[in-house]
This record gives C-alpha cells, structure tokens and sequence, in this order.
C-alpha cells in the first residue's frame, strides 16, 4: 500500500453473521426443533441454572447478552434473557425488561448469539450442541468481504479464505516500558497484546493535558483516539482489563 493510500475499514470487516433460523413473532414461544439454535439455547441455559452460574460478569456483559436475544429471537428472547441474568447479583425483573426493550430498539447492534455462546464456554459450560460450532481460537482472523478485493475489485465470491493481519506486539514488546510490558501481558495471544498495547497509549494520552507541540503549523495535543471493530466473540472484549 502506497504512503498516499487512505485505508479502507470497511474492507476489512467481516459480513454481518445472519441468524440461522428467522425471528418469530413478538411474545411466542421460540420454536424448538431438533438442530435449531433455540434447541442449543435451551441446552446450555439449562446447564447454567442447574450449576446456578452467574455469566454475566458485569453490567456491559448483561446489555451483550440482551442485545444476542434480542438479536435472534425478538421479543421472544426476553424469557431467555431473564433466565440468563437471574444469578446476576442486582438482577430486579424491572430493569431486565427495561434492558431488553432498549435492546429491541437498537435494531442490529451487531452483537449475535455467538457472544452467548462463547460466553458460556469460557464459563465452562459444554456448548457442544447440535447446530452451534465455537470459533477455533479466540481470536479469528478478520477475512476481506467476498466480493472486494484488497484494491476495491472484484473477488471471487466462493473464496472463503481469510488473510490474516500483522501483529507488532511481538517484535516491539520487549522495548516497551515496563507499565505498558504488564497491560500487554493481559494478551493471550499476539493481536489480544496489540489491542491491550494500543488501548493503554490511547488512555495514558487522555492523562497528559499539559503536553502539546507544534505540529505542520498547527497546535497539537497529546490526545489520541482508538477504534476497534471485530465480530463478536472475537476477543476484543479482552480490552476491557
């Protein structure tokens, strides 16, 4: 890629995962069939109130999780999502709802139930169902869209291979300063240490109002922003350390 080129995001992301199965109508029961994803659902919500395991970890996991019913079931979800978020310690049938309309609202936030599942399992739940395969790694590559080329051209649509994209934790870790050496060990494998690497210069920059140069004739300060898109269950969740 030339120095003039601007770089495109959008041809880096991956589609948008569709449900297997389409949403069924506000306040049914969500169909049950051999193999289908509200079978798997019902599989492993079943493991979590038999074990009484709270998944949910923080408030930002309890919207996720309402946002992945909502997003494959509808207003069908919400009993799921009640279920879900019953062990969480401030877990009140009000604001449940609440959270669930909200989620209803935002029509495509991105978050699938994939993120339910990769939840679970990293819960030890055994999510080994029917319908629903896990990601490989934690972290899958992100693939160019079947149709664009790396220059905007035309792909060819049946080519499901994925480029994977460099990492620089590996090769600049050891020269870090020993704070960003620690945030980086949060990383479990090379691109984690690059999103854990990137978010701390990100906010240490956000603590350094006093500093600020000239830049191309300009005044600049040291403010910098970061923006990170994956799909969900991706790992970029790790970020929040």
């Amino acid at each position: 890629m030339s120095k003039s080129s601007l770089f495109n995001p959008v041809a880096w992301q991956t589609p948008s995962e569709k449900p297997a199965s389409p949403k069924v109508a506000p306040n049914a029961a969500p169909p049950v069939s051999p193999g289908d994803v509200a079978s798997d659902v019902e599989f492993v919500l079943q493991q979590i109130e038999e074990r009484h395991i709270d998944i949910t970890a923080d408030h930002l996991n309890w919207v996720r999780f309402g946002f992945a019913f909502a997003d494959q079931f509808g207003d069908a979800g919400r009993s799921y999502y009640h279920r879900l978020c019953q062990f969480f310690p401030n877990y009140t049938e009000a604001e449940t709802n609440k959270q669930y309309n909200n989620c209803l609202k935002s029509h495509g936030s991105g978050v699938t139930i994939r993120t339910f599942f990769k939840y679970a399992r990293d819960a030890g739940i055994d999510i080994r169902t029917r319908s629903y395969k896990p990601p490989v790694s934690p972290m899958p590559p992100l693939s160019l869209p079947p149709s664009t080329g790396v220059n905007g051209g035309s792909g060819d649509s049946g080519d499901n291979d994925q480029e994977e994209l460099p990492t620089f934790s590996d090769q600049i870790e050891h020269l870090l300063p020993e704070f960003l050496r620690k945030v980086s060990a949060y990383g479990r494998t090379p691109k984690e240490k690059d999103i854990m690497i990137l978010a701390a210069i990100t906010v240490v920059s956000g603590c350094l109002p006093n500093i600020e140069g000239n830049y191309d004739d300009r005044r600049v300060h040291a403010n910098l922003f970061f923006f990170l898109t994956a799909k969900a269950g991706s790992g970029k969740g790790r970020v929040d350390l």
